[in-house]
């Protein structure tokens, strides 16, 4: 009786400290938001401070689309990009219809350099001279001219673009996929030219640009994890920080550092001592012999109510409670 008492005295004590757990690793870290919630807001900038996803290199395909210029003033709205337009007949702005019957404007130089006639011979200024007549016409191919980033769907990221709009992905009451594309040509030095980006919605994205990656400029896994070199990490902290975690390095403060990773930095990062056992021998050890062990928790180190994205450039930090509660998938 006395066994059978004990066993279930220790199984209660250990769900317990399980259920304890799970409480505190829910509190410690968001929930993993839906795709009915509503998507967190940011800048592009601010995207791409948080690392994102990698750019990847693509193509456009070649596909079919109309085109009209409007001898008097049209709005529409564009379902895949909850965006309204008013057009005018001012000469240099073009109706496009898209292959699922989305419509938005472009101005008439960029259509005639980006456009041919479905025989392959080049737009001119005359071929939309008939207004309120959609005209065919269809795209230059374009391998390898372009590169794109993956949004996820609980991110709203804004983008200007360089004609002035302002553009978002994963909007509210339309549908996405997986999530849209941020989209931009590729630089004259191989690189992504961000100084014209702009939003392509996760459903069309296939059916307009190639969606096997090519070379990436950001692959960071590859970066990161070369072995023909040896890399260097700084860690910099305040000098009253550095003091306070060694005077008291059982406490595992978190203290707000920048890492530098091969010239990199990082900011606000959650820098602390680590380990148990192992942390109280070296810190009542011998104090010639007190190496630490030291964990960093990457840019995290904010006070926000906000959903964070745990991930920068290919490398995504996951709540282990959380991935496991949702069934996510990698």
């Amino acid at each position: 009786m006395k066994k059978r008492t004990s066993f279930l005295l220790v199984l209660c004590i250990l769900l317990s400290v399980f259920l304890s757990a799970c409480v505190s690793s829910e509190a410690a870290e968001p929930s993993v938001m839906t795709e009915a919630s509503d998507p967190v807001s940011m800048t592009f900038g601010e995207y791409l401070a948080q690392g994102g996803e990698s750019w990847f290199l693509t193509g456009k395909r070649q596909y079919a689309v109309q085109a009209m210029m409007v001898s008097k003033e049209s709005s529409f709205h564009n379902e895949l990009e909850v965006a309204d337009y008013t057009v005018t007949n001012d000469g240099e702005t073009v109706i496009l219809r898209g292959s699922f019957d989305e419509m938005w404007a472009s101005k008439l130089p960029k259509v005639i350099s980006t456009y041919t006639k479905p025989d392959g011979s080049t737009l001119s200024e005359a071929d939309f001279s008939q207004k309120d007549v959609w005209i065919d016409i269809i795209t230059r191919p374009e391998p390898d001219a372009y590169y794109t980033m993956h949004v996820p769907l609980n991110i709203s990221v804004s983008v200007e673009t360089a004609w002035g709009d302002i553009l978002h992905t994963n909007l509210p009451n339309a549908p996405h996929g997986e999530g849209d594309y941020l989209v931009c040509r590729t630089g004259a030095d191989g690189e992504p030219d961000l100084s014209d980006v702009w939003v392509l919605n996760g459903v069309v994205f296939p059916e307009y640009y190639d969606t096997n990656p090519g070379s990436s400029p950001t692959n960071y896994a590859d970066k990161l994890f070369d072995n023909s070199h040896v890399h260097r990490i700084d860690v910099q902290l305040s000098d009253a920080d550095w003091s306070g975690l060694l005077d008291d390095p059982i406490s595992k403060t978190k203290y707000a550092a920048d890492i530098v990773i091969d010239g990199e930095t990082f900011s606000n990062v959650a820098f602390s001592t680590k380990g148990f056992s192992s942390l109280y021998f070296v810190a009542y050890g011998e104090e010639e012999s007190r190496r630490y062990g030291f964990k960093d928790n990457y840019p995290k180190y904010l006070l926000t109510t906000d959903y964070l994205l745990q991930k920068r450039s290919g490398i995504r930090h996951v709540n282990l409670m959380d991935f496991m509660r949702t069934g996510s998938e990698f």
